[in-house]
């Protein structure tokens, strides 16, 4: 959805892996990364809203490790692939 946005282009998630040298390959995913990605934490956050005792399972850290790992997808589709040293 950010890429091209409103209309959005189709979802893919490429990989290579550097044990094997095959190169790039594409697997298939089901859903939409927006707004898929964030049913799950809107959904604890209501929850969280809705019964003060409810544990909710997400944290900012998460939130901050996951931002990393989007700015580091963007840079990959910038650049086309870029090595994550985690």
């Amino acid at each position: 959805m950010n890429l091209d946005y409103p209309k959005g282009r189709e979802d893919k998630f490429e990989y290579s892996l550097l044990t094997d040298r095959k190169g790039w390959r594409k697997e298939e995913i089901e859903g939409t990364w927006f707004p898929d990605a964030f049913m799950g934490p809107m959904k604890g956050l209501m929850e969280k809203m809705n019964d003060p005792n409810y544990i909710y399972s997400n944290s900012i850290t998460d939130a901050f490790e996951t931002m990393k790992v989007v700015e580091a997808a963007y840079l990959s589709s910038e650049t086309g692939g870029t090595r994550l040293d985690m």
